[in-house]
């Protein structure tokens, strides 16, 4: 009788409807093997393997009056049966294959049934120190290559923070490595490493493999990389190309036993589970590739999901070899051969309001705070008009308060780290005024601050910062004055440019700047300083079309 050992697999013999081989073990036929299955009180039953191919076979008693030769020439007959096994560890637990790796598999054979007249043995009894029983062991090897991808950087940027960290827990390998979108914009280029580790106990190759190419990514075939590393592209039918944008996947052959520079440079050692996880236990080889970004951050889908997988594997010899878990080629995800990487295409947009807020006129001393109401959203924003007396002209001041908001209109947090405010002719700027918020002179007829720049806007957040400008007082300084401001320069974690701005250039027709109009007039006689809200005066001045431009074009 032959005990089933765990991890091993008998080989049945299977037979046509006509008698014929069909499939199967002939061995085990031939010497007659048959499963026998006993019932066990209260445990699973026991499975053994028996045979009677022997039974009227009659072995010749030892002869002590030879000497010489073989054992049988020696006077020792013998007579054997042989059985064929299947190593099979898929139904086993990692702990379980983990122990076979180190201690082997012991099979166990023993005489069940003789003729009752054996002198030092007892059928069927299972005593290890008996001599009708007898075993052997083999450590099976296992080959299983694993594949990991990320992403090493974007343009000149290298990111080290996506490098797998590599643990065995219970004859498992578990990787550690952030698997969160990775957010790029169009014309970056993004660099990927795909590594394949060898968690199996035989040495072996990654002959090939292959990556896929989403929507909304390019091949880049002139790159240094990819060049290096003898990635080619096909397209949609399997068919090697030389045009990108026909391109739908691309394969390597770099890491093959046929391309190595030498011998053994390319081979993944087997693991070597007597010895701690290190930079070289499991052995590892990995190879490079780079995509350009080819779309609009406001163009779907958004994601774009990256594939690579071990399209062909082989043995140290070269030749073609069965992972133990995987299937190369065949894209199931829930397989160790196979990993992905995500892109997000989100943009970067940070817009700027500027209003007023009050109007501090003072006469005579006698001090007069006048709210405008305005929120920045006013479409279109009513212009503050200030008339003062002719006649108490010389003891009369007027400063504007104004507000300037920001507001992340994007899909990225981000920062406007500085502001710039230009002031117009008949405006002053004075620092004093103004300290609590940081304004400093940057140059003459203009002034900066990073009153903001620690404040992190999230998408939808907004922030303010005032600024105060006083009136030049002088009789022939009347009429309207522009104050114009803008982000002049912004951030955010990915260095994603503004999708619709670019900093401190100065171009009204973007969000990130904006202004707000004052009037000035002087009335007659003894009447009182007042402030009004107008709007049509602004066409009288000549700047209807403007104003139409400003409130309704732009911000439309």
């Amino acid at each position: 009788r032959e005990i089933i050992p765990v991890g091993l697999e008998y080989v049945p013999y299977e037979e046509n409807d006509d008698g014929t081989y069909k499939s199967g073990s002939r061995t085990n036929h031939q010497y007659q093997w048959e499963k026998k299955v006993y019932p066990q009180d209260g445990s699973p039953d026991k499975e053994e393997l028996e045979t009677e191919y022997l039974k009227d076979t009659s072995i010749p008693a030892f002869d002590n009056t030879q000497s010489n030769g073989t054992k049988k020439e020696k006077g020792l007959s013998y007579e054997e049966v042989k059985i064929e096994f299947k190593v099979n560890l898929n139904k086993l637990t990692n702990e379980q294959k983990a122990q076979i790796m180190r201690n082997g598999i012991e099979n166990i054979a023993e005489i069940k049934n003789d003729d009752g007249s054996d002198n030092d043995s007892t059928p069927d009894n299972n005593r290890p120190e008996e001599d009708d029983q007898d075993n052997d062991k083999i450590i099976p090897k296992e080959f299983d290559l694993a594949l990991r991808k990320f992403i090493i950087g974007i343009d000149e940027r290298d990111i080290d923070s996506r490098i797998p960290e590599v643990s065995y827990e219970n004859g498992d390998f578990v990787y550690n490595h952030p698997k969160d979108n990775v957010i790029v914009y169009k014309d970056q280029e993004v660099r990927y490493a795909i590594r394949v580790y060898n968690e199996g106990s035989q040495d072996g190759y990654a002959a090939e493999i292959t990556d896929d190419i989403p929507n909304g990514l390019q091949f880049v075939p002139e790159h240094s990389l990819n060049k290096k590393y003898l990635w080619k592209m096909y397209d949609k039918n399997d068919q090697e190309t030389s045009d990108p944008k026909k391109a739908v996947k691309v394969k390597t052959t770099y890491l093959s036993k046929e391309n190595e520079s030498r011998e053994g440079a390319n081979l993944l050692k087997a693991f070597d589970d007597t010895k701690p996880v290190s930079d070289s236990n499991p052995d590892y080889r990995e190879v490079y590739l780079v995509f350009n970004v080819v779309k609009e951050a406001t163009e779907n889908p958004k994601v774009m999901t990256n594939t690579a997988e071990i399209s062909n594997d082989t043995d140290e010899n070269g030749n073609d070899v069965d992972d133990v878990d995987s299937i190369p080629g065949d894209g199931e995800e829930e397989q160790d051969d196979i990993d992905t990487e995500s892109v997000e295409m989100k943009y970067f947009d940070l817009s700027l309001l500027k209003y007023v807020t009050k109007v501090i006129v003072t006469e005579n001393g006698v001090k007069k705070e006048i709210e405008t109401g305005y929120n920045g959203l006013e479409n279109p924003e009513p212009v503050v008009k200030v008339e003062l007396d002719r006649n108490k002209l010389d003891s009369t001041e007027v400063k504007y308060l104004y507000t300037i908001k920001v507001t992340n209109e994007g899909e990225i947090p981000g920062y406007a780290k500085e502001i710039t405010d230009r002031i117009p002719d008949g405006l002053a700027f004075v620092e004093e005024d103004n300290t609590a918020w940081g304004w400093k002179v940057s140059e003459p007829g203009k002034v900066t601050t990073n009153y903001l720049e620690d404040v992190l806007l999230d998408p939808g957040e907004s922030a303010e910062v005032p600024i105060m400008l006083r009136w030049i007082r002088n009789e022939s300084n009347l009429g309207q004055k522009v104050n114009v401001a803008e982000i002049s320069e912004d951030e955010n974690e990915y260095g994603i440019p503004d999708i619709d701005s670019t900093p401190n250039n100065n171009v009204e027709t973007e969000d990130d700047q904006d202004n707000a109009l004052v009037v000035l007039t002087i009335t007659t006689g003894s009447a009182p300083i007042y402030l009004t809200l107008i709007i049509t005066v602004m066409a009288i001045l000549g700047t209807g079309s403007y104003l139409i431009w400003r409130y309704v074009l732009k911000h439309d």
